[in-house]
């Protein structure tokens, strides 16, 4: 099985995509695939970390912020965050998942901020709605 966030403990071969995504700096790999890691990104340094890492590898990451990342980073920034990595890494495709905690109204917020994938603690029926006629969507959190 091999151990994307600390190759030097998988079992097995190394393969090179591994150490790539074990060095993002101070990002952490949470779970995922070889070619799907799910990533915590904080900040642009991260983030950038994380699509550099893909780009060399060829990877298709999710990026995911910490929970209720939308009540302390605002909505704002993390549309704004979204968007840089678009325009900057529009050769990798990723998704970038913002956590709204249990606050609807971080939600809208985010939705109205361009971002284009959500969770929520608890699955709200009404914004899954509204984000799906927005063109965004609501998933669970990865765990």
């Amino acid at each position: 099985m091999s151990n994307l966030c600390h190759p030097e403990r998988s079992e097995g071969s190394f393969n090179p995509r591994e150490r790539s995504l074990a060095t993002l700096g101070m990002a952490e790999c949470i779970v995922g695939t070889m070619d799907h890691p799910v990533i915590l990104v904080r900040d642009w340094k991260q983030t950038e970390a994380a699509l550099l890492a893909a780009r060399a590898s060829g990877t298709a990451p999710v990026l995911l912020t910490p929970e209720d990342a939308a009540s302390f980073y605002g909505a704002g920034y993390l549309g704004a965050l979204q968007e840089r990595a678009r325009e900057e890494f529009p050769d990798v495709a990723f998704t970038l998942i913002v956590d709204c905690g249990d606050a609807p109204g971080y939600a809208l917020a985010c939705l109205r901020a361009g971002v284009r994938t959500l969770s929520m603690r608890t699955w709200n029926d009404k914004i899954a709605d509204i984000a799906r006629q927005m063109g965004a969507e609501l998933v669970r959190r990865p765990s």
